[in-house]
Order: structure tokens, then sequence, then C-alpha cells
């Protein structure tokens, strides 16, 4: 069950992690907006870890299930990079997919 995690992501943001992390409520269009309310989704963006340059993006359905996780290698837009991981609404494994940079 993936709901714990969200609320620990939320709960724990200053204590449990050394990373910074950025919340980002969207539409599916990719449009940000400025409520919940008005999210089709939750995107939640930590800084790289010590020794990697990617960023760890976790996105989460309203309902707190988690919809993607992977990495970028920029916050925005995010460029995948790495494995991508996609979940249905029920929080079954939709696919896994890698994706590399291009140069």
């Amino acid at each position: 069950m993936r709901y714990p995690l969200f609320i620990a992501v939320f709960f724990c943001s200053g204590v449990c992690f050394a990373q910074k992390q950025t919340v980002y409520f969207m539409r599916n269009t990719g449009e940000y907006v400025s409520r919940k309310d008005s999210a089709d989704f939750i995107r939640i963006v930590k800084e790289p870890a010590a020794g990697t340059k990617l960023y760890t993006v976790i996105d989460f359905y309203t309902d707190g299930k988690e919809k993607m996780e992977t990495t970028s290698s920029t916050v925005d837009p995010v460029h995948l990079e790495g494995q991508c991981i996609d979940f249905y609404s029920n929080g079954k494994r939709h696919k896994i997919a890698q994706y590399k940079k291009i140069k």
C-alpha cells in the first residue's frame, strides 16, 4: 500500500530527509495550479542526493496513491532519465520504462 508513503513524504519532509523538495499541484495537461483541489495530481521533486545529478520525481494521485516515480536531469520541465515506473490509480503497476538522455 502506497498511501503511508505519501503521508510520510509530507510529514517528514524536513525531519526525515536531508534533501530539499518542492511540491507542485498539476493538471494532466502539464499546467501548474495553485490549489490541490484544482490539481489532477501532485508532483514532488527532490534535489539530487550526494553523488548524483538527477532529481527524484514522484507523482501522486490526489487520493495519495503513487502515480509515477522516476528521476530527471531538470526540475522544470522534467526530463526523464533512468527508470520510470507508472502506476494505475488503483495502485497496481502499469509499466516500467527506461529513459536515456540524448546527447
